[in-house]
């Protein structure tokens, strides 16, 4: 292996073991601990941060521009004085460099990028074939406490390469004091289809039929490190996790699944839509579960006539409603407008006066038009 190759090589030259490392697009091999996964372009732009953080007054943006190796990367970043690089976007193509230009090209290419920028001159104070290897160096002497006073300021704020998400709705009941959330990252709309990073668990919240609200907040400390919170509001039952592996995906494993975003776009569009109209009918079935429970709700159905029996059959078409949104999560959108009219059908069945229809439509006030035409 390359990093067996290099770790033996690092020994001889330091004469001492070597046991951790920063890397970009390697895996947990070679016996080394991973302190840290950067893409390339990020390692590139800590090496000329530090050697530029003398002129910066303020902040600078800068233009990490990396082509012609292997693969093409750019990253923009903003760094200042005290030693703080913020990478605001990386983007690429895996699949262009190397072969795809000769040292004729590379000077053209340099020509355009400053044309680009209306003439601003390039800066190439540092070898690019040493740029990444030189910045994951100062990296890792940063995060083994190592180097010196400039090294030790220095303060990495990267971005995650994909987005971060939640699938929350799994396997769940009624009345359930906790919660799992499995945590993704990724680009496609069905959570599955996306990389998996870890699991957080939520604990001693209210037991309530269905619908209590859970703020997530995900944080990326400075050493790489996801941080993911949920807190349920009512009760303030809180819980965290680290997540220390949101970088185990290579370039490639990145690009891929860019561009399966994009080639699912209208499969994942579907499920989305069938998704939300699980969701509403969902949202709307329960509230109306909860409404009709409330005795104040049925007094007033009484009054109006409503009897016990058509309650009772209002209530048993609810929870088998429920039940059958719980058992069919995947469930087509004919399917979802056949269980609404079941639903609406119970009560024109009761042949349920005009008053009591209107009143219904009133208290309940369900959505998406659910209870067009009670």
């Amino acid at each position: 292996m390359v990093l067996v190759k290099m770790k033996t090589v690092a020994e001889t030259f330091l004469g001492s073991a070597v046991e951790k490392a920063v890397i970009t697009d390697a895996a947990k091999v070679a016996g080394l601990e991973v302190l840290c996964m950067i893409n390339e372009p990020t390692a590139a732009a800590i090496a000329y941060a530090l050697d530029k953080r003398a002129c910066v007054d303020g902040k600078m943006n800068v233009l990490v521009f990396d082509l012609g190796g292997g693969t093409f990367d750019v990253s923009l970043l903003t760094i200042d004085g005290g030693g703080q690089i913020m990478v605001k976007a990386t983007g690429g193509d895996t699949h262009l460099g190397g072969g795809d230009f000769d040292t004729e090209w590379i000077p053209k290419v340099q020509q355009l990028l400053q044309k680009f920028f209306n003439g601003k001159l390039l800066s190439q104070k540092i070898n690019p074939d040493e740029a990444v290897a030189h910045g994951a160096g100062i990296l890792a002497a940063h995060l083994s406490c190592m180097g010196d006073e400039v090294v030790q300021s220095l303060e990495l704020i990267d971005v995650t390469p994909l987005s971060l998400g939640l699938d929350v709705k799994g396997d769940i009941m009624d009345n359930q004091t906790s919660v799992g959330f499995h945590v993704y990252q990724g680009e496609r709309d069905i959570a599955s289809q996306n990389y998996r990073l870890g699991k957080l668990s939520l604990s001693g919240i209210p037991a309530a039929p269905r619908g209590v609200e859970i703020n997530v907040c995900y944080e990326i400390d400075a050493d790489g490190i996801l941080n993911v919170s949920a807190r349920e509001i009512t009760t303030g039952a809180n819980n965290t996790i680290k997540i220390t592996d949101n970088g185990s995906l290579s370039k490639a494993e990145i690009e891929k699944m860019i561009q399966d975003a994009e080639r699912y776009k209208f499969e994942d569009e579907a499920h989305l839509k069938k998704a939300m109209a699980h969701r509403a009918l969902d949202h709307c079935v329960s509230m109306l579960r909860t409404k009709i429970k409330d005795y104040k709700v049925r007094l007033s159905l009484r009054k109006m006539r409503l009897s016990v029996k058509d309650l009772e059959d209002l209530e048993d078409q609810i929870d088998e409603t429920i039940e059958w949104l719980d058992l069919n999560p995947g469930a087509e959108e004919c399917e979802l407008e056949d269980k609404k009219a079941e639903l609406y059908n119970i009560c024109t069945e009761k042949k349920l006066n005009r008053a009591v229809k209107a009143s219904l439509n009133n208290l309940f006030g369900c959505q998406q038009g659910f209870c067009h035409g009670l």
